[in-house]
């Protein structure tokens, strides 16, 4: 009997962050909307020129709505930054808040929430086309739709000849945020020029595992300690940059070390779609 297909869980939405940060939003979002019903509420009291005035007529569900918010917001401390927003900058901010509790969605809300985006069903298509060996001029075997960043992988292969790949492809490092299976295959494509720069640092990183000029820096300086590296980017001159940080830092064979990194930078041709790498540090240890 086949094992399951592999399962994965977007490393960068741990479940007690997200409860966390998912109340934090709902408080803050709660407290806006009193704020925009008690100014409705101020506008009723003190109306208008009659040129000038709108009638308005609350349904049921919208009265009960108003009223939950005025409810919960009693208990909720109010900044004086928010009470003395204006209107505009006030949905401004609900608006954003908003947004913020709508990335914190499982990916298939997410995906019957926004609007197609065609652009990123081309984008993802030739590595699709790998994993299902789809030959140029034939239908491919899958279908994928796009709404936001999301992406639903539809097939009737079954996921033993594609699932684990569709994770651990290398030209796939970089391209996804997160992947969610089960009732339904959905992909979170991560921003192109984020991906680009994920693509290069890892080129970067196997050198540096693979490079024998590490081990001679060991051998040449056995004094034990530890040592963590960084590849930076600037976006406004594109310039790399390595730094170290950790005990070995100032010592002989950290400074090696470091430059063996700061060679292979310098040979590793940056993607020209790349507009930012991620902090990742490169731990060394000594022995």
């Amino acid at each position: 009997m086949n094992p399951p297909p592999p399962r994965t869980v977007p490393s960068y939405h741990p479940l007690v962050a997200t409860r966390v940060l998912a109340v934090g939003l709902l408080a803050s979002l709660g407290a806006n909307a009193y704020l925009l019903a008690t100014r409705c509420g101020a506008e009723a009291e003190h109306p208008r020129p009659h040129s000038m005035r709108t009638t308005r007529h609350w349904s049921s569900s919208e009265q009960a709505a108003i009223g939950s918010a005025r409810a919960s917001a009693v208990l909720l401390p109010v900044s004086p930054e928010i009470k003395n927003l204006d209107r505009a900058a006030l949905e401004k901010r609900v608006t954003e808040t908003e947004e913020k509790v709508a990335k914190l969605l499982p990916l298939r809300e997410r995906f019957a929430l926004a609007d197609r985006t065609p652009e990123n069903e081309e984008r993802i298509r030739p590595f699709l086309d790998k994993i299902f060996a789809a030959k140029k001029g034939d239908d491919p075997r899958y279908n994928v739709e796009c709404h936001g960043d999301v992406c639903q992988l539809t097939t009737d292969v079954s996921p033993y000849e594609w699932q684990h790949e569709l994770q651990t492809d290398p030209q796939g490092i970089g391209k996804f945020r997160g992947m969610s299976f089960g009732d339904g295959t959905f992909m979170e494509l991560e921003e192109p020029g984020r991906a680009a720069g994920i693509q290069f640092l890892v080129k970067v990183f196997t050198a540096m595992q693979d490079s024998p000029r590490v081990a001679e820096c060991k051998n040449a300086n056995p004094a034990p300690g530890d040592l963590k590296l960084i590849v930076a980017l600037d976006p406004g001159s594109r310039r790399l940059s390595v730094s170290a940080t950790g005990s070995l830092e100032q010592q002989a064979g950290g400074v090696c070390i470091r430059r063996v990194l700061e060679d292979i930078v310098a040979s590793t041709p940056l993607p020209p779609d790349a507009t930012s790498l991620p902090s990742w540090p490169m731990p060394i240890v000594v022995p």
